[in-house]
């Protein structure tokens, strides 16, 4: 289950939070991305690869991350931030992160729901992209306004526009962006959004 520390986070933020992938368009956006230092961020997966970045993030998810090898390099040490892993099974070696336990098998957004909003925190189901996955963590703080930026999922990186593998490098594009993925993150993202004129915005 998830961690105490992610568990006390709960109606401890107010306000709106920045959402933010890793996708090349971000850096057509530096000089606006630049006012984001005053301004609650999560960030993920690949961000602090990005050296030349104009904010720090406030919060950083990775997710589906198990192998002890694979997250040592998303630690990010030059980076001051909240750091939440979402998985299915606890990692007991990265104590950096706060642990943030995800629901199994096809508990998605699109036909699952958005958690966060109430007083206990369920797993939480997958958004198919990282960003809104990790967007229950921010409604469970507190957060109720909320803006996507650098999700366009695309090839290439904001670290690496060129890039012809995946992150991970488990995968190369544009497999892994295939139509269907596709189509599951916007089904996912639609749902969202129609849960968010009802139960957020009052």
């Amino acid at each position: 289950m998830h961690s105490d520390a992610v568990l006390r986070l709960h109606n401890t933020q107010e306000g709106r939070c920045f959402i933010l992938g890793n996708g090349p368009s971000l850096l057509k956006q530096v000089d606006e991305l630049a006012a984001l230092k005053d301004e609650a961020t999560f960030c993920c997966n690949s961000f602090g690869r990005w050296k030349e970045a104009p904010f720090s993030p406030t919060y950083y998810g990775l997710t589906d991350m198990h192998d002890v090898e694979m997250m040592n390099p998303y630690i990010f040490p030059h980076l001051d931030m909240m750091r939440f892993q979402v998985g299915w099974e606890e990692d007991e070696h990265h104590k950096e992160f706060h642990w943030v336990d995800k629901a199994h098998g096809e508990s998605q957004v699109h036909s699952n729901g958005l958690v966060g909003f109430g007083d206990e925190l369920p797993s939480l189901p997958t958004g198919r992209t990282s960003p809104l996955t990790l967007m229950q963590i921010a409604i469970w703080m507190g957060y109720r306004e909320f803006y996507f930026l650098g999700i366009e999922q695309t090839r290439g990186y904001v670290n690496e526009p060129d890039a012809v593998m995946s992150t991970t490098g488990r995968m190369e594009f544009p497999l892994d962006k295939n139509p269907k993925y596709q189509i599951a993150i916007q089904r996912s993202f639609e749902r969202a959004r129609k849960i968010w004129k009802v139960t957020a915005v009052r």
